[in-house]
């Protein structure tokens, strides 16, 4: 979750540190203020998807997880 749009490099830093390691395959979700007020952004920034609130997130999480089985 990014409370506010300057901690958006940090989740570059993480997501650029998981490719260094080989996990780049791994699905990021997002939530949180800077996402809710810019829908697109975390496709932008290389999240698999975003939630506005938890419910939507296990809502999310779980309809993709079923896609992969």
């Amino acid at each position: 979750s990014i409370n506010v749009d300057y901690h958006l490099p940090r989740f570059m830093e993480l997501k650029n540190e998981l490719e260094y390691q080989g996990l780049g395959n791994i699905p990021i979700m997002v939530g949180g203020l800077p996402f809710v007020k810019k829908p697109g952004l975390a496709q932008e920034i290389g999240a698999l998807f975003s939630a506005v609130d938890a419910c939507q997130a296990v809502k999310k999480a779980n309809d993709y997880f079923a896609l992969q089985v």
